[in-house]
C-alpha cells in the first residue's frame, strides 16, 4: 500500500504574504550538496509555486506540499519548515539529509503526510509531533534515530501508517498504538525495542502489514493478534519470542501472504490450517524449535515461493520424513525451499526432481539423509545454491552435476562421497563457492576446475586426493576468499602460478606430500591473510619476497624440512598475529620484534639449533662473538 502525496484536505485561504518564500530559500540554504541542481531553479525569476518539488494551494498560493524524494541532495532540515503552516505533505524520501528533525515541525498543524524515510536523521523522534494531530502517515524508517517511541505520539489518533523501523530506537512497544483505530502499516523492524507485544495491539481491527522484526522483543504473541483479519503480511523474525503458533492461524489470519518468525524460540508444530490462507507466498521460521513434519497440505497454496524451515527440530530420523515433498511439485512458483539443520532421515527421494523448475535454493544439509543423490535432480537445473553437506550420502558425484549452469553455491562437504571429481564440473560457469570437504574422494584433482572462473572458495580438504596441483586451479584468479585442499596426499611442488591469487585471503595446502621449496611468487599474493603450509615436505628458506605480504594474520610452516635463519622481517609484518615455524630445521638466532615478542604468539619446538628470542621461549643464548 502506498500514499502519495497529494492534498487531503483544502487548506483554508489566508492574506497573502512572502513567508512561505522565505521559508522555501531557508530551506534551498541548508543543502550543501544538489547533484541534478534542483535548487537552483529556486529563485525569483518564477514564482515558488512553479519551483520543483513545490505545489501550491491555487486559491490563496500557501505552500502545501513539498515533495523532493529521491533527488540525492546532502543537507539538514530547516527551522523555519514551522513556517509553511498549510503545509499537508512533506517528503524528503530517499535523500541524504541529516541533523536533528527540527522541533518547529509540530507547528504544521495541517500536516497529513510526512515521509522522511531513507535519510541520516539523527537524535530523538520529535515530541512535538504531537500536534500534528492530523497526520495520516508518519514515516521515518531508516534513519539514525534513538531514544524510545515517545508517549507524546498517542495523540495520533488518524495514523494509517505507523513507521519508525531501521532506526537506533530502544524501550518498549507502547501499548497506545492499539488505539489507532484507523492503523493498517506498522513498521518497526530494525530497532532494539525490548519487552512483549502489548495485547491491545489486537485492537487494530484494520492492520494489514505488522512488522516487528529485528527487536528484542519477548514472551508470547498475544492471541488477540491472530485474531486480525485483515493482516496480509506479518513478520517478528529476529526476536526472543517464544511459543507454538496457533493450530488454527490460517483460519484467523485468511488473508496471510507473508508469515515470518525465524530466529526465535518458538515450538510445536506445524500448523496445517496455513493451507487456508490460499494466498499464502511466504512461510519462514528458520532457526527455532518447531517438531514434527511439513504437513503434506502445503502443496495446495500455489502461490507458495519460498519455504524456509532450516534449523529447527522437526523429522524423525527416519525414511519417509520428505513424503510431502511430492506434495509440493504443485508450487510451480517455488524458489526456496530451506529444510537444512533438522531430522530429516531415509534417501531423498526422486520426486524432488518434479519441484518447480524456478527453484533456485535448494538447503538439505546437516540431516540424516543417506544413499545415493537421486538421479530426479537433474531436472532443477536453474538452482543457484545447493546444499547438501553434513548427512551421510554416499557413492560417486554423479555427471549429472554439470546441469547446474545457473548455480553458483555448491556443498558436498561432510558426507561419504567416493570416486573422482567429475570432469563435468567445468560447465559451471557461474560457480562462486565448492564445498567437498571431507568426503572419500579420490584421484587427481581435475584441470577442468580451471574453467570455473567465478569460482571464490575452493575446498577440498580432507579426502584421498593424490598426483600434483594442477597449474590450471592454483592459477585461478578469481579465487579470492579460501583455497583450501589440505589432508590429502597431493604430491610435488607448489607450482609458481600460486602468484595470481593476487585476492586470496586464504591459502591452506597442509597437510599433504608437497616437496621444493616454497615459491617466491607467492609475494604477489599481497591480499593473503592466512598462509598454511605445515606437515609437508618443502624445503629451503622462506624467501625473503614474503615481506610484501603485508596484510598476513597468520603463518604455519611446521613440520616440514626448511632451514637457514628466520628470516628478521616476519617480525616487521605488524599484522602478523600467529606463527608456527616448529619441526623444521633452522638455526640461528630468533627474533625479538613484532610477533615474536610474544612467546604464546609462535612455536619454534623441533628446532633444535635455535636459540637467543624472548624469555618464555625458554631457549639457550647465543653465543657471544668477538673481533
Amino acid at each position: 500500500m502506498s500514499y502519495c502525496c497529494t492534498i487531503l484536505e483544502k487548506a483554508a485561504p489566508a492574506l497573502g504574504n512572502d513567508t512561505d518564500r522565505l521559508a522555501l530559500l531557508d530551506f534551498k540554504s541548508r543543502i550543501s550538496q544538489d547533484p541534478f541542481q534542483i535548487m537552483a531553479g529556486w529563485n525569483d525569476s518564477v514564482h515558488y509555486c512553479q519551483w520543483e518539488g513545490v505545489t501550491c494551494n491555487p486559491s490563496n498560493e500557501r505552500v502545501v506540499i513539498i515533495n523532493l524524494s529521491a533527488r540525492k541532495l546532502v543537507g539538514s532540515l530547516t527551522l523555519s519548515i514551522g513556517n509553511l503552516t498549510y503545509l499537508t505533505a512533506l517528503n524528503l524520501r530517499n535523500n541524504s539529509f541529516q541533523g536533528k528533525i527540527p522541533l518547529e515541525i509540530g507547528r504544521l498543524r495541517g500536516l497529513q503526510y510526512l515521509n522522511l524515510t531513507f535519510n541520516a536523521f539523527s537524535g530523538y523522534v520529535p515530541i512535538n509531533l504531537t500536534y500534528c494531530t492530523e497526520l495520516r502517515v508518519l514515516d521515518l524508517v531508516s534513519n539514525e534515530l534513538v531514544g524510545q517511541i515517545p508517549d507524546e505520539l498517542s495523540s495520533l489518533s488518524k495514523l494509517i501508517l505507523f513507521g519508525l523501523a531501521a532506526n537506533y530506537l530502544t524501550g518498549s512497544l507502547p501499548a497506545w498504538i492499539g488505539n489507532f483505530s484507523s492503523l493498517q502499516i506498522i513498521t518497526l523492524a530494525l530497532n532494539s525495542l525490548q519487552g512483549e507485544i502489548p495485547p491491545e495491539l489486537g485492537r487494530l481491527s484494520r492492520l494489514q502489514i505488522f512488522q516487528v522484526y529485528g527487536n528484542q522483543l519477548s514472551g508470547t504473541i498475544p492471541p488477540s493478534i491472530f485474531n486480525i483479519s485483515s493482516i496480509h503480511f506479518f513478520s517478528v523474525t529476529q526476536n526472543q519470542l517464544r511459543g507454538e503458533l496457533p493450530p488454527d492461524v490460517g483460519l484467523t489470519l485468511p488473508n496471510l501472504e507473508i508469515f515470518a518468525g525465524g530466529v526465535n524460540n518458538f515450538t510445536g508444530q506445524i500448523p496445517v490450517s496455513l493451507s487456508n490462507a490460499s494466498k499464502l507466498s511466504l512461510i519462514d521460521f528458520a532457526q527455532n524449535g518447531l517438531t514434527g513434519t511439513v504437513p503434506m497440505v502445503l502443496g495446495k497454496l500455489p502461490n507458495l515461493f519460498r519455504i524456509n524451515f532450516d534449523d529447527n527440530k522437526l523429522g524423525s530420523w527416519k525414511s519417509g520424513d520428505l513424503e510431502f515433498i511430492a506434495s509440493l511439485t504443485n508450487c510451480s512458483n517455488l524458489k526456496v525451499l530451506g529444510l537444512r539443520g533438522n531430522s530429516f532421515g531415509g534417501e531423498l527421494p526422486n520426486s524432488i526432481g518434479n519441484l518447480s523448475v524456478n527453484l533456485s535454493i535448494l538447503t538439505l544439509g546437516s540431516n540424516f539423509f543417506h544413499g545415493k543423490l537421486p538421479i530426479g535432480l537433474r531436472n532443477l537445473v536453474n538452482l543457484n545454491v545447493i546444499g547438501l553437506e553434513g548427512n551421510s550420502l554416499s557413492d560417486s558425484i554423479p555427471d549429472v552435476i554439470g546441469n547446474f549452469k545457473s548455480i553458483q553455491g555448491l556443498s558436498l562437504s561432510d558426507n561419504k562421497f567416493s570416486g573422482s571429481i567429475p570432469s563435468s564440473i567445468s560447465n559451471l560457469t557461474s560457480l562462486t563457492r565448492l564445498y567437498m570437504e571431507n568426503n572419500r574422494l579420490e584421484g587427481t584433482i581435475p584441470a577442468e576446475l580451471g574453467e570455473c572462473r567465478s569460482l571464490q572458495v575452493l575446498n577440498l580438504t580432507g579426502n584421498r586426493l593424490t598426483g600434483a596441483i594442477p597449474r590450471e586451479v592454483i592459477g585461478l584468479s578469481s579465487l579470492s576468499i579460501s583455497l583450501a585442499i589440505s589432508q590429502n596426499s597431493l604430491r610435488g611442488s607448489l607450482p609458481l602460478e600460486v602468484g595470481k591469487l593476487v585476492n586470496l585471503n586464504e591459502l591452506d595446502f597442509s597437510g599433504n606430500l608437497l616437496s621444493g621449496e616454497i615459491p617466491s611468487t607467492l609475494s604477489n599474493c599481497v591480499s593473503l591473510e592466512r598462509l598454511v603450509l605445515g606437515g609437508n615436505l618443502l624445503h629451503g628458506t622462506i624467501p625473503n619476497s614474503l615481506k610484501a605480504l603485508r596484510g598476513i594474520a597468520e603463518i604455519d610452516f611446521s613440520h616440514n624440512n626448511l632451514s637457514g635463519e628466520i628470516p628478521e622481517f616476519l617480525g616487521k609484518l605488524s599484522s602478523l598475529k600467529k606463527l608456527d615455524l616448529s619441526f623444521n630445521n633452522f638455526v640461528g638466532k630468533v627474533p625479538t620484534e613484532g610477533v615474536f615478542s610474544n612467546a604464546t604468539a609462535i612455536s619454534l619446538v623441533g628446532n633444535e639449533r635455535l636459540c637467543g628470542g624472548v624469555p618464555g621461549l625458554n631457549l639457550p643464548k647465543c653465543p657471544e662473538y668477538t673481533k
